[in-house]
């Protein structure tokens, strides 16, 4: 079997180092500058490209999805996005629309999961809990890094 090298599209910057994540689609979502872009990897075609339009984006995650949708909870790709100010948009994907924002004053975010409904992020030293839907800190308390 012959395995030819492919490039995958886009102008990267350090910042955008580590914001990559594969869904369970097995779709590629990177960061590239300011931009999430969504990528089909067996084709290399770019399925989503949405502009983040503040810093560099820094981190990606894909939201899980249940098994079971309604009329009232349609399926939808959601992407959460962090940039180097520490703003976090959950973006459906299908729509190129943001669904929610959240900010943390300017800390960047190190690392997030999803939780169900909830995004979660840890920040330089605090760790957030938002909820998608009301784009409120629910939760935010400070932990001691060493």
């Amino acid at each position: 079997m012959k395995i030819s090298p492919r490039t995958v599209p886009g102008s990267l910057c350090s910042q955008n180092r580590g914001s990559a994540d594969w869904s369970w689609q097995s779709m590629l979502a990177y960061g590239c500058r300011s931009l999430v872009v969504v990528l089909d990897p067996r084709t290399l075609q770019v399925v989503q490209a949405v502009d983040h339009q503040t810093g560099f984006v820094h981190k990606v995650k894909w939201s899980p999805q249940s098994s079971t949708h309604t009329l009232g909870d349609p399926y939808t790709l959601r992407l959460a996005a962090a940039d180097t100010t520490g703003r976090i948009i959950v973006w459906d994907i299908n729509q190129a629309a943001p669904r929610a924002e959240f900010s943390d004053s300017s800390k960047s975010v190190v690392d997030m999961s999803w939780l169900g409904s909830q995004v979660c992020c840890a920040c330089y030293f605090a760790f957030n809990v938002w909820l998608v839907s009301s784009s409120t800190s629910e939760y935010s308390a400070f932990i001691a890094i060493y």
